[in-house]
C-alpha cells in the first residue's frame, strides 16, 4: 500500500508532463510562421506570407512606426483561419465596394472588376464594362464614407470596403464595424513616389489571392517607368512648372514630398514647390502664387477645358505667361481615365510630362491623359 501511495505522485507528474508536452506540441504546430514579402518603393505597408494566408499591415501615414490596421487574409485551406487583434477575411473576396477611382483601376488591372458591387462617383467611370454594369443595375453608385448611407452599404453585402480614408471619424465606421464589414484604408495617395503609389496593387492583389499576378504587373510597370525616367535624364534644360487649382479662395498645389512632385522631377522639370515639405496639398493664397510664379514655363491641372472658361472662373489666371502662351495643360482630355489608370500605371503619366516639357525627345501628338488648353 505504501509503495502504491509513493508511486501515485510519480504517475501524476508523468501525466502532467505528457499533457503539457502535448499542449506545447499543438501550439507549435498551429503557430503562424511567416515570410516577409519584398516591398521595393512603398512606405505605407508591410506584407507577410504564411501557409495559405497573408498578413497585411497598413501603417499610419503620419507615423510610419505605428501599424494602423492589420489584416489576416486566409484561404479556405489555411490551417489557421483567424488571428487575434487582426481583421480576418477569407480570400479571394467575392464582393467589394471601391470608393476611389484608383481602387477601381487597380482591381480592373487584376481582372477582377466583376467583384465590384458599389462605386463612389458612378457617372464618372472610365471602364466600359463597369459603365455597362452600372446602366444594367448590376453595379450601384454609392456615397463616400463621410456621406454614406449605412443601409445602402449593408444591402450590397461586401466582403470589404476599399477607402482612401480621408475621413476617419465618420459615424458610419462604427456601424460597419458592428456589422462585421471591414473598411480597408488605402493610403496610396500619401506615398512620396509614383512607383510607391503603384505598388499598392500588390496589396489589392492579395485580397483576390492574386499576389503573383499583381507583383508581375508591378515589375513591368517599374521597367516601363524606369526606362522613361532614364530618357529624361539626358535633357539639359529643366523648365519651371506650377501645378494646382483654385477652389474656395485657396490655390491647392502638391507638396514637395508628394508623388506628384517626384513625377515632375523624373520628367526633367523644375517644380516650384519642390522644397516644400509634405506629401499632401499646400493651401496657398492665389495672389501670392501669381506674384511669385507669374513667369513659370508651364501651368498644369487648372480646372477647365478652355482658357475662356478658366479665366471666367478666376480672371487672374490670365496673368500667367504660361496662360498667355502655349504652356497651359490639363488632364481633362481624358479625365475619368486619368483617375482610374494613372495611379497604377504612372509611366503613362510620366510619358505625358516628358512630352509636354521636352517635345525634343518625345512627341506631343499622342498624349495619354493631357491636352493643351487654348
Amino acid at each position: 500500500m505504501k509503495r502504491f501511495i509513493f508511486l501515485l505522485p510519480l504517475f501524476l507528474l508523468a501525466c502532467i508532463f505528457a499533457c503539457s508536452s502535448e499542449r506545447q506540441k499543438n501550439t507549435k504546430n498551429t503557430e503562424l510562421k511567416v515570410d516577409t514579402l519584398e516591398t521595393s518603393y512603398s512606405k505605407g505597408f508591410y506584407l507577410l506570407q504564411a501557409k495559405d494566408a497573408y498578413i497585411v499591415q497598413i501603417l499610419n501615414p503620419d507615423n510610419r512606426s505605428e501599424i494602423e490596421q492589420e489584416f489576416y487574409l486566409y484561404t479556405k485551406n489555411a490551417s489557421i483561419q483567424s488571428k487575434k487583434d487582426a481583421i480576418n477575411i477569407q480570400i479571394p473576396i467575392q464582393k467589394n465596394i471601391a470608393l476611389s477611382s484608383t481602387h477601381i483601376g487597380m482591381i480592373n488591372a487584376l481582372g477582377k472588376s466583376q467583384t465590384i458591387v458599389g462605386v463612389s462617383g458612378g457617372p464618372y467611370l472610365c471602364d466600359e464594362n463597369l459603365k455597362a454594369r452600372l446602366e444594367q443595375g448590376e453595379l450601384k453608385s454609392v456615397q463616400d464614407i463621410a456621406q454614406a448611407n449605412f443601409e445602402e452599404y449593408l444591402g450590397l453585402h461586401p466582403d470589404v470596403i476599399f477607402s482612401s480614408s480621408f475621413t476617419k471619424d465618420a459615424p458610419i465606421l462604427e456601424k460597419l464595424k458592428q456589422a462585421n464589414i471591414p473598411v480597408f484604408n488605402n493610403y496610396d495617395w500619401r506615398e512620396t513616389t509614383p512607383l510607391g503609389r503603384a505598388e499598392w496593387i500588390k496589396v489589392l492583389g492579395i485580397f483576390f489571392n492574386e499576389y503573383t499576378r499583381a507583383n508581375n504587373f508591378f515589375e513591368q510597370e517599374v521597367n516601363s517607368y524606369t526606362a522613361l525616367k532614364e530618357a529624361a535624364t539626358m535633357v539639359f534644360f529643366h523648365p519651371s512648372v506650377l501645378s494646382g487649382y483654385y477652389y474656395g479662395g485657396v490655390f491647392n498645389a502638391p507638396a514637395g514630398e508628394s508623388y506628384q512632385a517626384q513625377l515632375y522631377k523624373d520628367a526633367g522639370a523644375a517644380y516650384v514647390f519642390a522644397q516644400q515639405p509634405g506629401t499632401g496639398s499646400l493651401d496657398l493664397s492665389m495672389e501670392e502664387v501669381v506674384t511669385q510664379f507669374r513667369d513659370v514655363d508651364y501651368l498644369l491641372n487648372v480646372s477647365g477645358n478652355t482658357k475662356a472658361e478658366i479665366e471666367k472662373a478666376f480672371e487672374k489666371y490670365s496673368l500667367f505667361e504660361a496662360f498667355q502662351g502655349d504652356g497651359l495643360y490639363n488632364y481633362t482630355a481624358n479625365n475619368n481615365c486619368f483617375w482610374e489608370n494613372a495611379a497604377h500605371q504612372p509611366h503613362l503619366l510620366l510619358a505625358d510630362y516628358i512630352a509636354i516639357f521636352h517635345p525634343e525627345i518625345m512627341s506631343r501628338d499622342s498624349l495619354n491623359f493631357y491636352k493643351n488648353i487654348q
